[in-house]
C-alpha cells in the first residue's frame, strides 16, 4: 500500500492511504477530466448534468447548486472531485464527514494541466496516454 499526497487547486493538502478506487465527481468538467485520466471505471457517482453515454448507470448525486451529501457519503468514495463552486459548501461538509475532497479551480489551460497532473498523482496508476502525460508533469 502506497500513500499518496498532493494539494488541490486551492492549495489544500490531500493524502490518501492508496490510490482512489471509488470516485465521485461533482461537476461535468471534473467528470471529463477523470475520464480523460482513465478513471471511468472508478466513478461511482457523478452530478446530474453529465450526459456522456459512457457513464451509463453511474448514480447521480445532485447538481451544481445542490449536492445530495447523504447520497455521496452512501457511495463510500475514496475521493470526491469538486469544482470551485463547491469549495465553500459541499467540500467542507463532505470533509467534516471524513470524505477526502480535491477541488479543481483552473483559471488557465496551464492551471488545468497542472491540476490534472496532481489529480492523477492522488488517484494512482492509470493506463491511458492522457494519464501518463499528466503523471509525467509532476
Amino acid at each position: 500500500m502506497t500513500a499518496r499526497f498532493t494539494v488541490d487547486d486551492l492549495a489544500r493538502p490531500l493524502a490518501l492511504d492508496r490510490g482512489a478506487r471509488r470516485i465521485v465527481s461533482l461537476a461535468p468538467a471534473c467528470t471529463e477530466c477523470l475520464i480523460a485520466l482513465g478513471a471511468l471505471d472508478r466513478l461511482v457517482g457523478v452530478e446530474e448534468h453529465s450526459d456522456l453515454p459512457e457513464l451509463g448507470q453511474v448514480p447521480r448525486v445532485g447538481g451544481f447548486k445542490h449536492v445530495d451529501l447523504d447520497a455521496v457519503v452512501a457511495l463510500a468514495p475514496d475521493l470526491v472531485v469538486a469544482a470551485s463552486l463547491h469549495a465553500l459548501t459541499s467540500a467542507p461538509a463532505l470533509a467534516s464527514r471524513g470524505v477526502p475532497v480535491f477541488v479543481m479551480r483552473p483559471h488557465t489551460l496551464n492551471d488545468l494541466v497542472h491540476g490534472m497532473a496532481r489529480l492523477a498523482a492522488i488517484i494512482g496508476p492509470m493506463a491511458t496516454p492522457a494519464a501518463r502525460r499528466a503523471s509525467s508533469m509532476i
